[in-house]
């Protein structure tokens, strides 16, 4: 399972982004949407710097991004493109699959 916690510059928990507060994972994906009960939206710190803390139970974490869209796109390379991609950037998030 994974949890995850967003600090703020100096390092201290937000508290709408706490561990308590985030909805376990449990899934082996390569796109994964994380969430806060009570709706914590990432949206709302657009612009600050922020760092994130990672709480893994039994799995492997190899990447993450923040997506600027609710589709998930990372706006970064897809290598050689693929089934779903338009290009070799990533634009389609989760409409890619």
């Amino acid at each position: 399972s994974l949890r995850v916690e967003v600090l703020d510059e100096k390092g201290k928990v937000i508290p709408s982004f706490s561990r308590e507060k985030c909805i376990s994972i449990r899934t082996n994906s390569t796109i994964q949407e994380v969430g806060w009960k009570g709706g914590g939206d990432l949206f709302r710190l657009a612009g600050r710097r922020v760092r994130f803390r990672f709480y893994l139970t039994q799995g492997d974490l190899y990447a993450f991004w923040v997506s600027a869209t609710d589709q998930g796109a990372s706006g970064g390379y897809v290598g050689a493109g693929g089934p779903g991609f338009g290009g070799v950037v990533d634009t389609a998030g989760r409409q890619a699959y």
